[in-house]
């Protein structure tokens, strides 16, 4: 086996090389390259040879940079009478192309400093654009260049070289100059758009001047004659401006899975990407070890998902080839294996949901609880019965605020918060965005009975005294400094973005519990209690005279359409779901009223069950303080 080439037990050919520290800083300080070759044996060693050869050569061109930066030290060094500046001839081939190549160079430096986000110049860049491109265009269209003459000799001057040349001769040699810094500065304007380009300028072929310290021996390799053929990772910038409008989960999974493309094919020509490769690609996946193997129905959704991209990338003629939607046959595993691979969600039976009220996440003295869930008792207390009752996504629930409550007749509660557009819905850059699922999750529903019976309105008038506008669950509120980075199957939470998220405390907390504390095993979180809502709303249609209007069991547990097992229970309803502001809250709750769990032995009324107790630990508030100030008591 190659050096650097690895084959893993399960038959998969990976690339990996360590770096050396003096050149780690042109891969992005990373200590290592890692790129997964698939399993055939054959396109592994082409794969290896080109990928060693590429890796190779930009080794050695930042060791020639490194030494050409060392070798300036040395000439600066030299006496005066031995750094005389060299003559060089305004008809020097390529002269006019080498001195455009230094001006890009030194814009070079700017995008790396956007990448490492120490970019403070946008504003002095956008002015730089506005007044130099429309001189650059008068030039050009005028042939008046004479004033571009003292920067060129300035940049020789910088190189070592003086200019002895005529007037046709600068004028042929600037507008040469001028025609490529042009083209540099589109680059420019695109980059301040946010877009992550290099310059793909058109550089005539030959040897480019070298500035006059630098040993003959010193290889600078000239820019090819041709532009740079778009490679995979070309389509990222479109790709993230088009999930731009869509929830950050779905834009940070779907990116991650284009990333992933990216690797496998080593960031090659889009253009040269195969059906094979794509066939490939999703063979890895599924033949992938642990936790990060796919489904065969994963790489169904992402294969939907590559054809769209890559017509994404033709419409923006990038390419004109779309292999993902050229791929007929998809690779497989057996049924078997594909049902231990998913990720199923079960709902609580009758007896789980009596061991988790009567367990120690339902005793306010417990000691084993840790962190915010031992200080936030109301929402240990109230999520858990809150999702129960009304089938709350666990986001919904632990982002609830004051204002969301009505008082009425019936007291309602408004899940209204905007869709994730992008826009904070907050008075503060601090605090997290509210965000719901989809459209459908907007409603307003009457609070059930039991949980007006077990002091629920006691509790909104308690955090109604830190805020008109506080949340009621103060533990919902991250800790500034977290993270998620977490990948499963193909769904990502965040890649290369991190953004804070209600509740993760409590839903991290309760999955852990239940899973293992309880011993419930996969499958049972707090998602489990949506599920444990749904039975009992099928059940209800099967009782005497339990039969709900149409689209009124899907109102109020917040989804769009019945499931496909579902449609023997619910109503159909059609198109005048899209009409009107939805059903009368006051109206719904004779229907509400028969959600009921007769076999489940709920926890005491909340004031008996606290005994005394505060509902939220001092620390915790002291903390959001320090965190966000008095922002989070006037949210949003």
């Amino acid at each position: 086996m190659p050096p650097n080439l690895k084959k893993s037990k399960t038959g998969i050919y990976t690339y990996r090389k360590v770096l050396p520290a003096d050149v780690r800083h042109v891969f992005e300080n990373k200590s290592e390259i890692k790129r997964s070759l698939g399993d055939n044996r054959e396109q592994a060693m082409l794969a290896y040879h080109r990928i060693e050869a590429e890796i190779g050569q930009k080794i050695e061109n930042a060791r020639q940079q490194a030494e050409s930066e060392k070798n300036f030290e040395a000439h600066l060094q030299k006496p005066r009478s031995q750094r005389q500046p060299v003559r060089i001839k305004g008809d020097t081939p390529n002269l006019g192309a080498s001195i455009a190549k230094w001006t890009m160079d030194a814009m070079a430096a700017e995008m790396q400093a956007r990448r490492e986000g120490t970019f403070d110049d946008y504003e002095d860049v956008n002015k730089q654009i506005e007044t130099n491109v429309p001189i650059i265009n008068k030039a050009l269209a005028t042939g008046k260049v004479k004033p571009w003459r003292s920067q060129i000799e300035l940049w020789l001057a910088g190189k070592g070289y003086y200019l002895d040349a005529t007037e046709a001769q600068v004028q042929t040699l600037t507008i040469e100059y001028l025609r490529l810094l042009k083209k540099a500065y589109e680059v420019l304007a695109l980059r301040q758009q946010g877009e992550d380009v290099e310059f793909e300028v058109i550089l005539p072929e030959g040897p480019l001047l070298r500035p006059v310290w630098e040993p003959k021996e010193v290889y600078m390799a000239p820019l090819s004659s041709q532009p740079r053929s778009p490679k995979l990772s070309d389509v990222i910038p479109l790709y993230e401006k088009h999930l731009s409008i869509v929830q950050r989960k779905t834009r940070t999974t779907r990116l991650s899975w284009w990333r992933r493309l990216v690797d496998f094919c080593d960031d090659k020509p889009i253009q040269e990407v195969t059906k094979t490769d794509i066939y490939a690609f999703f063979e890895t996946r599924l033949k992938a070890s642990g936790d990060d193997n796919w489904t065969m129905d994963t790489n169904s959704k992402v294969k939907r998902e590559f054809i769209f991209v890559f017509s994404l990338a033709d419409a923006h003629g990038i390419t004109n080839e779309n292999p993902a939607s050229a791929l007929r046959a998809m690779p497989q595993i057996s049924a078997e294996d594909e049902k231990k691979r998913r990720k199923p969600r079960y709902p609580f039976t009758d007896e789980k949901l009596n061991t988790i009220f009567a367990s120690e996440w339902y005793d306010p003295d417990s000691e084993k609880m840790r962190g915010r869930m031992k200080w936030d008792l109301a929402a240990r207390y109230w999520i858990p019965l809150i999702c129960l009752h009304h089938g709350l996504r666990v986001r919904e629930a632990t982002q609830i605020c004051v204002h969301d409550i009505i008082f009425a007749a019936y007291p309602l509660l408004a899940i209204q918060t905007d869709e994730e557009t992008g826009e904070p819905t907050t008075q503060s850059n601090l605090l997290p965005m509210r965000s719901l699922k989809n459209e459908a999750t907007k409603r307003t529903v009457p609070i059930h009975p039991k949980l007006v019976e077990l002091g629920f309105m006691e509790l909104v008038q308690e955090a109604l005294l830190r805020g008109p506008n506080a949340p009621l669950f103060l533990s919902s509120l991250p800790d500034v400094k977290e993270e998620d980075t977490e990948e499963k199957n193909g769904e990502t939470s965040a890649e290369d973005e991190v953004e804070a998220m209600w509740g993760r405390a409590f839903e991290q907390s309760f999955v852990r519990y239940v899973r293992d504390k309880l011993g419930f095993g996969s499958g049972y979180g707090t998602h489990s209690f949506r599920h444990t809502l749904e039975d009992c709303l099928r059940n209800i249609q099967l009782a005497p005279g339990g039969v709900w209007p149409a689209g009124l069991g899907q109102y109020y547990s917040g989804r769009k359409v019945p499931g496909d097992h579902d449609r023997g229970f619910f109503r159909n309803i059609g198109s005048e779901q899209h009409y009107g502001d939805g059903f009368n809250p006051e109206l719904v709750m004779p229907f509400v009223e028969k959600v009921q769990y007769d076999k489940v032995k709920l926890p005491r009324p909340y004031a008996q069950w606290l005994n005394g107790r505060p509902s939220v630990d001092g620390r915790l508030i002291a903390i959001l303080d320090r965190d966000y100030g008095t922002a989070w008591r006037k949210h949003p």
